[in-house]
């Protein structure tokens, strides 16, 4: 499971790479680009190439720094056969999140160089819509996930039981699925605002009412572990 997780980020990684080295030939040195984006999808600051460029090799930093840790985290996992259990789950948020983020690389070059318009509420509904579609897919597997403590609702409760941290991770799937779903329609369909607002105040919310479904899960439990 770590091998070809490592194999797939370093391809992943080497794409990014790519990008970042394309970009610096590419853009103009008097070039100013847009940097970052507030929650109505306007651009809220500009920089020059050398910002644009550092933000592109941080954007390559942080992929490799996932893959690290997502390597390192499932070989000192304590519960290392269950979460050996559940491969597709771990490989499909390691490298779900990786592809996630060659996307947002992707849109940043392109936009920086001028191969793709500079349209702000594009560009985030884009991202919106992918990271919809990933918390959509990643929800869909979520009930396969074994009791582990690197992966997963891992709130005292359902590491207190294994018949909680089934039910949760069940529930949790619903939740992820009805989010992923709903950042989709929104990111095509809603205002700018509540495009980015709404799918993360329903997400967060939702979320949070399973982890308190864990407790009562735990408490009806008859595997669970007293406190």
């Amino acid at each position: 499971m770590v091998r070809k997780g490592l194999t797939f980020s370093a391809g992943i990684v080497a794409v990014m790479a790519g990008l970042a080295l394309w970009a610096e030939r590419a853009i103009p040195n008097d070039a100013r680009v847009a940097l970052h984006y507030g929650l109505d999808g306007a651009v809220n600051r500009f920089g020059d190439k050398r910002e644009a460029i550092s933000v592109l090799w941080l954007m390559v930093g942080l992929g490799v720094f996932i893959s690290v840790l997502m390597a390192v985290m499932a070989r000192l996992e304590p519960r290392r056969a269950n979460l050996s259990r559940s491969p597709r789950t771990y490989l499909l948020a390691w490298i779900g999140g990786l592809l996630t983020l060659l996307l947002v690389s992707a849109l940043m070059a392109t936009s920086f160089v001028g191969e793709a318009p500079q349209d702000p509420d594009f560009v985030v509904r884009v991202i919106l819509g992918a990271t919809g579609f990933f918390i959509l897919v990643l929800g869909n597997a979520m009930g396969k996930v074994r009791p582990n403590f690197t992966m997963g609702v891992r709130t005292p409760w359902t590491l207190s039981s294994d018949i909680a941290w089934d039910k949760t991770h069940r529930l949790a799937g619903w939740v992820m699925v009805a989010w992923g779903f709903a950042q989709i329609a929104a990111a095509a369909l809603a205002p700018a605002p509540w495009a980015v607002a709404a799918p993360m105040a329903g997400g967060a919310l939702g979320m949070g009412c399973v982890v308190v479904a864990s407790y009562f899960y735990w408490r009806d439990a008859p595997d669970k572990k007293p406190r």
